[in-house]
């Protein structure tokens, strides 16, 4: 049952070919005609409608005059008097630039500047709000909500508009039509907190007198429901993509969309033999079903096979093993706001995740069952202490007490000493397993701690931190503390040190003999095994040229062009008795134009070399120089501070290229070259001494 079980959902950036199609019925049918070719297996959709349409949520924001004569601008929302006059508005731009919204896409880094804030776009059909902290003028009587994409708007949608919260009182009910649209206004004037709600209540459970004698009469039911994804991942293709969750587009809520919730409900009331199998980006809200669905089974999109794996699944071909990623909430209520980081039960908060929630959880981290039932017997620990710089080897019997062949993956837990403290998790996941077990067998398991990874960061210091002390360790089937098996062991010692990452971040990667001026510098970085760094001018630093006659590197690791082709410069850090290195490729080429095949890589190179300036000149003004090669009449200059990189010089740069100064040190300069319309650019460090 649901009109998933004949789609396909390969999630965002899937294949645009898919080799084989599988969906879940098919995948049902498949398994039951293998088992019993007499079997009847019947489809019943369930639903009033599937919703597996080019239908959405309505976009928010059109251009509206404020009044008669005066020239139409972007407005969200409006205020309107009896008469339909404007008495107020809320752009697109304020709601977009508070972020109080969900459901619809924020200003993407392609947005064009000139239009990127007048709408708010969206591709999911499912969920969504936004607020506006508000002047209501007074002699409001009407709020509108100014919408668009008429066409490919959901039918029977509204905008709640609430008070206070997200669940505030109701104060309208503005259809949501994709036009814009409004409805009376009975909320208080002046200065308000406003929420406007997207509900389609509109998809119900819908079953024939038959089709519910069908489902009571089933042997089995199988209630199919999930999430789909855009970027042409469904099969067969919705047109125009919608999607209920993607990488821009966070989902308003958990609720399983499209009524689904309420079709297992249902069809569970009527038959008790009901499986839920929930396919979805992530998780969701099982409450709805969860006492009366006889099993649930939960998994992300399974590829091109998923159709075949329902069936293998339910009708025992293969024993589930998997467990679940992430804590199933009883109520995501509990649960800060989206945008509150905060992970810690701190400041009236209940936390997250399995390290840190003090809420009520339905099915804890690493849950997981199988047609195999395990016993955990015989834990032990090969030592009682462990140095920070050792290793604990954890071994327990996992004994398969069923009649059935499966697999478990055994999970490994631990607490520091200060556990009881808020800013510290309850348990962390340290190593896990999965081993086969034959019915009614017993296997050693062995689980390995490296005592390395037990550490904390310390934000004082900006380093890893070790809490010495007796830790507990727990062994079993999920996070569940009523499950483990328990014992402790005692970390002791200091971290020997040692070199953990070196690094290069070179800013560019490749060079021209017609430009020699112009260098690549290496940006080399070295931490401690702890994370903290090295001071590289205290440690000793060597940089290699594989070929010094294609570039050659300086002690600095400032790398010049000498010949055309291709070099590896090698960077090592010997120090604390240890030496590591990292590469990074420069590629040299002779010629400001260089032709491959019928493209042309360049026609014109900015030289813009590092430059020295004297901090008693940068604090006045110091005028930067860039040119083109080969030269051209008419070209312009325009410089600025190079975007998200150090400027320990505080520096300024007007685009005429004069840059000041307040305090010694480096800036990075970008400059673009404008030949006949044709921007060409180079970015320098300018260093203050």
């Amino acid at each position: 049952m649901g009109p998933l079980a004949t789609m396909e959902v390969h999630g965002d950036y899937s294949p645009t070919r898919i080799a084989e199609h599988s969906n879940a019925l098919q995948g049902i049918e498949k398994a039951v005609q293998a088992i019993d070719p007499t079997a009847e297996v019947t489809y019943i959709p369930g639903m009033n409608k599937s919703g597996l349409e080019n239908k959405r949520k309505p976009s928010i924001g059109t251009p509206v005059a404020p009044a008669a004569g005066q020239a139409a601008t972007p407005a969200a929302v409006r205020f309107l008097d009896d008469a339909g006059n404007e008495l107020g508005r809320v752009t697109p731009e304020t709601i977009l630039r508070s972020q109080l919204f969900s459901g619809w896409r924020g200003v993407q880094p392609w947005s064009s500047p000139a239009t990127a804030y007048n709408s708010m776009q969206t591709n999911g059909a499912w969920g969504g709000w936004f607020g506006t902290d508000v002047e209501v003028p007074a002699g409001t009587t009407n709020v509108e909500v100014r919408q668009g994409g008429a066409l490919t708007t959901l039918a029977e949608g509204r905008f709640d508009v609430r008070v206070g919260s997200r669940e505030g009182d109701v104060v309208g009910e503005v259809p949501a039509t994709g036009v814009p649209a409004s409805s009376p206004y009975s909320g208080p004037t002046g200065r308000q907190m406003l929420y406007f709600v997207y509900e389609n209540d509109s998809f119900v459970p819908e079953l024939t007198a038959d089709e519910e004698q069908a489902v009571r009469d089933a042997d089995v039911v199988v209630a199919y429901v999930g999430t789909i994804a855009g970027n042409n991942s469904t099969y067969p293709l919705i047109p125009g993509n919608p999607s209920d969750s993607s990488e821009d587009e966070d989902r308003a809520n958990i609720e399983l969309p499209r009524g689904q919730a309420e079709l297992v409900k249902t069809v569970a009331e009527l038959n008790p033999r009901t499986v839920a199998w929930i396919q979805a980006i992530s998780t969701v809200d099982i409450e709805p079903f969860k006492d009366s669905a006889a099993a649930i089974v939960w998994s992300t999109y399974n590829g091109m096979y998923q159709g075949d794996t329902v069936g293998r699944i339910l009708f025992g071909t293969a024993n589930p093993s998997g467990k679940l990623p992430f804590t199933q909430y009883a109520d995501v209520e509990q649960l800060a706001d989206a945008r509150d980081y905060t992970m810690t039960p701190t400041d009236g908060r209940a936390g997250r995740t399995y390290q840190y929630f003090t809420g009520d959880v339905t099915y804890p981290f690493g849950h997981g069952l199988s047609y195999s039932q395990f016993e955990y017997e015989n834990l032990q620990l090969d030592r009682s202490r462990v140095d920070v710089n050792g290793k604990l080897t954890v071994s327990v019997d996992v004994r398969n007490t069923s009649d059935v062949d499966g697999a478990e993956v055994v999970q490994l837990y631990v607490s520091s000493p200060k556990a009881d403290r808020a800013t510290r998790p309850d348990a962390q996941l340290k190593g896990f397993t999965k081993v086969s077990v034959p019915a009614g067998e017993t296997r050693r398991v062995e689980l390995e701690v490296d005592a390395k990874d037990l550490w904390f960061w310390d934000t004082k210091a900006d380093q890893k931190s070790y809490e010495l002390g007796r830790w507990d360790l727990w062994v079993g089937p999920s996070s569940d503390a009523s499950e483990w098996l328990g014992s402790s062991f005692v970390l002791s010692g200091t971290l020997k040190p040692s070199i953990g990452v070196v690094t290069a971040v070179p800013d560019g990667v490749v060079l021209n003999t017609e430009t020699p001026d112009n260098v690549i510098h290496a940006n080399l970085s070295a931490t401690r095994n702890d994370d903290s760094f090295y001071d590289l001018a205290k440690v000793d630093v060597e940089y290699v040229s594989s070929d010094p006659d294609v570039a050659q590197v300086d002690r600095d690791g400032t790398v010049r062009p000498v010949g055309a082709g291709v070099a590896q410069i090698t960077a090592t850090v010997a120090a604390d008795g240890d030496r590591e290195s990292t590469t990074f490729p420069v590629v040299v080429r002779s010629g400001a134009v260089v032709v491959d095949g019928d493209v042309t890589l360049h026609e014109r190179l900015v030289s813009f070399p590092d430059q020295d300036v004297r901090w008693t000149d940068a604090r006045r003004v110091v005028s930067l120089a860039a040119s083109v090669v080969p030269a051209a009449a008419g070209a312009t200059y325009t410089y600025r501070v190079a975007l998200n990189e150090d400027n320990t010089a505080g520096a300024t740069v007007t685009p005429e290229g004069l840059l000041r100064a307040t305090t010694k040190g480096e800036v990075r300069v970008t400059v673009v070259a404008d030949v006949a319309g044709v921007k060409y650019s180079r970015t320098a460090t300018v260093t203050v001494r």
